[in-house]
């Protein structure tokens, strides 16, 4: 009787054998004898034998299965499999490669069958403009039950749209606004306007820019084509790009027809008054004719972050010295004062309703970094010098820091309030005296404190 390992043996160059003559027939007859061959054991051997051979089968079935289906599609289908894989991993970095290998080999194989419009470098930030529109509208079409137009090769078309749109997931997880990935904004884009029917106020409004002169925007029709979030979300990114590029007299008319035209939306218009005053601040001289859109700004709204608020007279006030206008600028210094004193009552910083979360929304990243870094020298202004030099030192411990925090709660908040009360007294004086000038003085020295 032969053992089982024997009969393993025996089996396995039955199969390899049958393998090289690729014949099934011979397959048949091997396993008649190796059934024959183990008549007569035990039933335990018998399943154990069963159990042995039919695997190996088995999986040599499945892996020829595989290689001949990936074969037979030139690699495509692998790719994008894979792509779908790694992206519901989230593997974004992997998902991505195998994107673009399955979007490489689609469009080489519908070359002439589609017209797409070759963009431009200096093309590219109108794009970037109109992206997170973009991709909620080609979202929104793929995702519908949207009937698609009858074009050549429309169902592969079909699929890389989807895949572009897995793209813009990816973009959005990984914050990528790179070249490369408005170029797939775009491309999506041209697609969809083939294969489905668009909205006409977006269509026209990209065109509108995007066949223009990069140099001479006609931002101002988009007022009309748009609904007010949107265009307003767009021209703060084209206010953005003048900035970036020293068109900063584009960028502050844009930022007055944003002053004009928000309404009722409080944080969203402060952010584009923070703007305006940031331009005549680091980049344009103050002038009177611009008085007004200054006065405009808003301070005085308890809708609004009280540390926002702060910012903005801050910026007011050096509008007006650089002005020279010393009543004026008096007038908001006592603002100010009153400003800060409300803001030793605010326990919290906020971060979800204030200029910083709309500048971060809209994309315009310098502007925004630029504002959290004030934010950062409020904060650390409002905690006393001995605070911050103890919390620093590297000779305190645990119980003196809490012991110093402790001693601020209990007295130093009410001689501060007094102090700087003081100050604003003989501000009050001096004013009435008609001494402008020490007022002045008095005022900013019960701002510092």
């Amino acid at each position: 009787m032969k053992t089982i390992i024997e009969k393993l043996i025996e089996r396995n160059k039955d199969n390899l054998s049958s393998n090289e003559d690729d014949t099934d027939d011979d397959d048949d007859e091997e396993d008649d004898e190796a059934e024959s061959s183990a008549k007569g054991e035990d039933n335990g051997d018998n399943a154990e034998l069963s159990e042995h051979t039919e695997t190996p089968i088995r999986a040599q079935s499945v892996k020829s299965q595989r290689r001949q289906s990936t074969k037979s599609v030139n690699g495509k289908e692998k790719h994008e499999e894979n792509a779908q894989a790694y992206f519901e991993l989230e593997d974004d970095e992997t998902a991505l490669k195998y994107f673009k290998k399955y979007l490489v080999k689609s469009e080489e194989s519908l070359k002439g069958s589609w017209s797409n419009t070759t963009i431009r470098d200096e093309q590219l930030p109108v794009v970037k403009f109109f992206r997170s529109l973009l991709t909620h509208n080609i979202t929104a079409v793929v995702l519908s039950s949207s009937k698609s137009k009858d074009i050549s090769n429309k169902d592969v078309w079909t699929n890389v749209l989807q895949a572009y749109v897995q793209m813009f997931t990816i973009a959005t997880r990984t914050g990528d606004s790179s070249n490369e990935m408005t170029r797939v904004y775009f491309a999506a884009f041209c697609i969809c306007q083939e294969l489905y029917d668009m909205p006409d106020n977006l269509t026209n409004a990209f065109n509108l820019l995007f066949k223009g002169d990069s140099n001479g925007l006609q931002w101002k029709q988009l007022i009309s084509l748009l609904p007010p979030d949107e265009w307003t979300v767009v021209l703060m990114r084209i206010a953005a790009h003048h900035i970036s590029n020293d068109a900063w007299q584009d960028a502050l008319e844009i930022c007055r027809t944003l002053q004009d035209t928000i309404q009722k939306k409080e944080t969203l218009k402060s952010a584009v008054n923070y703007g305006l005053l940031k331009l005549f601040q680091l980049h344009l001289v103050p002038d009177e004719k611009y008085r007004t859109n200054i006065m405009a700004v808003n301070i005085r709204s308890t809708n609004m972050s009280i540390f926002d608020r702060i910012l903005l007279c801050r910026l007011i006030i050096s509008f007006m010295e650089a002005l020279e206008d010393e009543t004026t600028a008096n007038t908001f210094e006592k603002e100010l004062l009153i400003l800060q004193i409300e803001a030793w009552t605010i326990v919290d910083l906020e971060t979800t309703n204030c200029i910083g979360h709309v500048l971060t929304k809209v994309e315009d990243h310098a502007l925004a970094s630029l504002y959290w870094n004030e934010l950062q020298n409020i904060y650390n202004e409002m905690l006393p010098k001995f605070i911050v030099s103890r919390v620093y030192s590297t000779d305190s411990d645990f119980e003196q820091i809490l012991r110093a925090v402790q001693e601020m709660n209990s007295d130093l908040f009410d001689n501060i309030l007094s102090l700087a009360a003081s100050y604003e007294s003989i501000a009050t004086y001096e004013e009435k005296d008609d001494n402008y000038e020490d007022a002045g003085g008095s005022f900013k020295k019960a701002i510092v404190i």
